[in-house]
């Protein structure tokens, strides 16, 4: 029942499916890393979203003393597609259309949907449109996703559990964000797969950004103190629930916070089309009050957990929990 409530190629075809390498292109694995003496700085935004700026007095109740002192390194293996690999990827996707090489690296087909290929991604769009009908549960959604990218070869070996992106409201599609399964937690849009489904689990579209990872190297981490010292002095990236009516565009935001807790996560670090990495971060959790009492709200403050990684710079998922 799961396959046929999907809009997937036929299953005579796509039962066949060829895995996709997103390592090394000649094996499929990842080439052993040779991580550098020194990372590139982790990419952590250096302006709110919103525009927001802050003046928050913070306190610390969480133990530094618990925080581990080193932490592994991935250094990103970004597939490298060529005319085969596309011409794989639209047989199994039944594009039917005659791929075309755009670019020394980049290739596109259009017939039966359309798929667009690049060294750091593939799109397709699917032929199904937008219909009226009941929208699957985030259970069924994400089950549909995972199905769908085994039977197409488009699943990487390290692919993670699912969830449905709350950040995007379709009320006619369920989009279904995936992650590796480590490290965790990812706050990085690199590497991940959304795929969108609409009524009845039809598969509309899906987008890949994806890439293997090495094996791990261990990194001594900046003394956690430090870390702090950081936040205290209001050099810290801010995440904070905040009504936008209460602060608008741009708005000054001043109050306490309590930080209870502290966490490793990992975020991206490198420039697109060099060496890229996956390194930690910390995350200071706790509790924000806005200057006059009520309400109370969630605020993390994150920064660099490396010691030669005190820059931020990049993007940020927003509202991602770690």
């Amino acid at each position: 029942m799961l396959v046929m409530l999907l809009s997937v190629p036929a299953t005579s075809t796509a039962a066949q499916s060829t895995p996709i390498a997103f390592g090394d292109s000649s094996t499929g694995t990842p080439p052993v890393s040779e991580v550098a003496a020194e990372l590139p700085p982790a990419d952590l935004p250096t302006t709110n979203e919103r525009g927001y700026t802050f003046a928050i007095e913070g306190t610390l109740t969480a133990d530094l003393g618990a925080v581990v002192e080193e932490a592994p390194v991935f250094q990103l293996i970004v597939p490298d597609f060529d005319s085969e690999d596309a011409i794989l990827i639209a047989k199994q996707l039944e594009i039917g259309g005659t791929v075309e090489e755009r670019s020394d690296d980049t290739f596109s087909a259009v017939g039966n949907g359309e798929l667009f290929i690049a060294p750091m991604l593939i799109q397709y769009y699917s032929p199904a449109t937008v219909r009226p009908g009941d929208l699957p549960s985030d259970e069924e959604a994400v089950a549909f996703a995972r199905e769908w990218l085994r039977l197409t070869g488009l699943s990487p070996r390290d692919l993670g559990d699912g969830n449905v992106d709350p950040r995007i409201d379709r009320p006619d599609q369920v989009v279904v964000l995936f992650k590796p399964l480590a490290p965790s937690p990812l706050l990085a849009a690199f590497p991940a797969i959304t795929v969108s489904l609409g009524a009845n689990g039809t598969i509309l579209e899906a987008t890949l950004r994806w890439a293997d990872l090495s094996e791990p190297d261990l990194y001594q981490l900046r003394p956690a103190e430090d870390a702090w010292r950081q936040v205290e002095n209001g050099q810290a990236y801010i995440d904070v629930d905040l009504d936008p009516d209460a602060f608008p565009f741009e708005a000054n935001v001043m109050g306490t916070a309590e930080y209870s807790e502290i966490s490793l996560a990992y975020t991206t670090s490198g420039t697109p089309g060099e060496d890229q990495y996956l390194q930690p971060v910390f995350v200071f959790d706790g509790e924000f009050t806005p200057e006059g009492g009520e309400p109370v709200t969630h605020i993390r403050a994150y920064v660099p957990a490396l010691v030669n990684s005190e820059t931020p710079v990049g993007e940020l998922l927003h509202d991602r929990r770690v």
